[in-house]
């Protein structure tokens, strides 16, 4: 098993309560970047703020030429050797992660305004001219481009002959389009599905306590990836989580469970939520982006993860909660169409 070398883990900044509208003329969307002064760049991952600041993940350092990505482990060591007030402790959501006073920010890199500006432009490099060619053909599908956004290295200008193209939407039902029209233009050949070597590039990337089988089986039925011209296409969801705020849970230790999956409907969302049919546990929130869109209804489940209770008997479990996610999995072991490959042969993950 591998744990989670996962960029969408970020700290339990993940209560419900971490996410909301900040309501300004510049929103901070989530995958957005922030760039500071000293040339940090930081993912945002949620769009309220606190104290002034910008809740976030350091993701790459501007320096001579370009840009360098940063792995977890070197942006943690960067921020304490040289940036330590960049270090926040989120009192609302019971955790250490990253947060960037608004003065402090001197560019904010909007995936929304990113699709304008290279649709006006010439491409530079492959990766270009696959974002500028699937873009065009969602237009040419119906797809109203002023709702999508791009984000990961493209946002910033940061792509290498390695990088995908990240495509991010804010409604559910424009996201299910989209998912429709990738299985599409695998079928017409317009686009590929990823062969062997492209998904065990995915798993060494991105990082899962699954074996490979059980998550190439998983990534498959989601429906939001494919090859376009060569380079990897992958479309995310980051519509938030529409719950009220309140007080951050207790937490409770890592607990492994199973359970059927009562309601998916959020099962794409930031963070994505499924409903259960359990004695103790109401629901799973998922924060590593491995496990988004893992289920769905009418499946059986078995997810371990961080176990959380509030009052009134309120319970839920958190995959993903915080940046390791060590051992935190979300996987079906039961359904109408059967469970991933180690059920069917007996072994657990």
């Amino acid at each position: 098993m591998h744990g989670l070398g996962n960029e969408g883990a970020v700290l339990h900044q993940r209560d419900e309560g971490c996410h909301g509208v900040f309501n300004t003329v510049n929103q901070f969307l989530t995958r957005d970047f922030i760039e500071t002064k000293e040339g940090l760049v930081f993912a945002v991952v949620a769009p309220t703020m606190e104290e002034g600041r910008v809740l976030c993940a350091l993701r790459y350092q501007r320096q001579q030429g370009g840009f360098r990505k940063l792995t977890t482990m070197e942006a943690e060591a960067l921020l304490m050797r040289e940036a330590k007030g960049y270090l926040f402790s989120s009192k609302r959501c019971a955790a250490r992660l990253h947060g960037v006073l608004s003065e402090d920010i001197v560019h904010h890199h909007q995936a929304k305004e990113r699709v304008k500006a290279l649709l006006k432009s010439q491409p530079h490099d492959p990766a270009e001219a696959a974002a500028i060619a699937c873009l065009q053909w969602f237009a040419s599908e119906g797809i109203p481009l002023d709702q999508l956004g791009l984000s990961g290295s493209l946002l910033i200008g940061a792509q290498g002959p390695d990088s995908d193209v990240d495509i991010v939407t804010y409604d559910r039902a424009l996201f299910r389009r989209l998912q429709a029209l990738i299985l599409k233009a695998i079928e017409d050949g317009r686009m590929a599905a990823l062969d062997a070597s492209a998904w065990h590039e995915a798993y060494a990337r991105r990082g899962s306590a699954l074996t490979f089988e059980d998550y190439r089986w998983h990534e498959v039925r989601k429906a939001n990836k494919a090859v376009i011209m060569g380079i990897k296409l992958d479309i995310t969801l980051v519509v938030p989580s529409k719950e009220t705020p309140r007080a951050a849970l207790q937490k409770k230790g890592i607990t492994q469970i199973e359970a059927t999956v009562i309601d998916a409907e959020g099962g794409f969302d930031t963070p994505a939520r499924f409903m259960l049919d359990h004695p103790k546990i109401a629901e799973i929130w998922v924060f590593s982006h491995t496990y988004v869109g893992q289920a769905r209804a009418g499946e059986t489940i078995r997810a371990q993860g961080q176990w959380e209770e509030g009052g009134q008997g309120m319970a839920r479990l958190i995959v993903g909660s915080n940046r390791e996610a060590l051992g935190e999995y979300l996987m079906v072991i039961d359904g109408p169409s059967g469970g991933c490959p180690s059920t069917q042969e007996g072994s657990p993950p």
